[in-house]
């Protein structure tokens, strides 16, 4: 996959897991690292990152870009859910 192609998945997988932890959970998140995966053919990324305001409070979140509709598959938090 090209540079362009991977920033594009980066970006839209970010803005997802923003969006999920926010509407879901009330949380903010500031994304601070992703990673790809091979385990499902290459269709997964992971997003890492932090509850704003509490850098201890680590986030996680597992994104499906299969399709033309990114979907969340997982989420991680250290702390519990407010």
């Amino acid at each position: 996959m090209s540079k362009k192609e991977e920033d594009k998945i980066v970006q839209r997988s970010t803005q997802l897991a923003k969006a999920y932890f926010k509407e879901k959970l009330g949380y903010e998140i500031i994304v601070n690292k992703h990673e790809f995966t091979s385990r499902t053919n290459g269709t997964e990324i992971f997003i890492y990152g932090y509850e704003k305001g509490d850098k201890e409070n680590k986030v996680s979140a597992t994104i499906d870009y299969s399709g033309d509709e990114y979907k969340v598959q997982m989420v991680g938090i250290d702390k519990k859910v407010k």
